[in-house]
């Protein structure tokens, strides 16, 4: 991973809107047709000089191949009569205790302000969900140099949308493979402690959901480019204390072995928790000329 940002979208759904749509309610307003990629780009303040990812923890990590399988991508539409609204002072029913840009939940989750909108824009009533299975690239794209294309087949049940507005995105990765080193940035009594290499395996569905706002209507071009931009955390490895996990005993080889620290139950569910909780969905609308 290098220390250059990465520019633009790090993960995108891009969908044109039929230039001959019908503007009558219950016919067809547009049709979605989907390219999606993925990506990791922390920013400059997280970075080491070298490009080395640097953790809350006072460590350094450098990731050598992070593969990321995105299982399917899905838009929930509501109809234009839907209304949600969300007011943190204010929280809705099964909600309290709203700071720093999550809420306490009943069941004793920590979900963010866009998780919530996209829950209630989802509990509104009527309105359908489209989805993508991705397709191609069965074992993913590897993201640690940059964002990569991910090949997706026809949605489903049908990619024509009636007037309304998009309410919600939803991201399922179903794996993620990390290799790389990791040191403590603290000196030694022999100066600078050196890295050792590491490996981790996480096989399971990671539900990641946002907000979304996006009109079709007589006051919005049809022709416009909808872009959902999935941005991996920055703070993916921050729960992580590399440091004992990797030691080995003195004058042992061991050092030069990857850990594997996929069967860490601590290690992976955190993980996993950054990636479905930190993940940011951001809506961008480009207007065709």
């Amino acid at each position: 991973m290098t220390a250059r940002r990465t520019n633009g979208l790090v993960a995108a759904i891009i969908m044109a809107m039929c230039s001959g749509c019908a503007l009558d309610d219950g016919r067809a307003w547009g049709e979605l047709e989907l390219a999606a990629a993925v990506g990791f780009s922390p920013s400059p303040d997280r970075l080491s000089p070298a490009g080395e990812l640097l953790t809350v923890q006072n460590e350094a990590v450098h990731i050598d191949k992070m593969v990321v399988h995105v299982e399917r991508l899905a838009a929930r539409w509501a109809p234009t009569t839907a209304k949600v609204a969300f007011d943190p002072a204010n929280p809705p029913p099964g909600y309290s205790l709203c700071h720093s840009g999550h809420c306490h939940k009943d069941d004793g989750t920590l979900p963010t302000y866009d998780q919530i909108k996209a829950e209630l824009a989802q509990g509104t009533g009527g309105g359908l969900s489209v989805t993508w299975v991705a397709s191609g690239a069965a074992d993913g794209v590897d993201v640690a140099k940059g964002s990569k294309t991910v090949a997706t087949a026809s949605c489903a049940p049908s990619c024509f949308m009636e007037r309304g507005a998009l309410t919600q995105w939803t991201a399922v990765v179903s794996s993620v493979a990390i290799q790389g080193r990791a040191r403590s940035t603290a000196k030694g009594a022999s100066g600078v402690l050196p890295w050792r290499p590491f490996e981790l395996q996480i096989d399971k569905d990671l539900v990641i959901v946002g907000a979304a706002n996006v009109p079709f209507d007589r006051d919005h071009d049809p022709s416009a480019k909808v872009a959902l931009q999935m941005d991996l955390p920055p703070s993916l490895l921050d729960d992580i204390v590399f440091e004992p996990l990797l030691q080995v005993p003195a004058g042992s080889d061991d050092d030069k072995l990857p850990l594997d620290l996929s069967s860490m139950t601590t290690v992976t569910a955190a993980i996993a928790d950054r990636i479905t909780t930190h993940t940011k969905l951001m809506t961008v609308i480009v207007r065709e000329q």
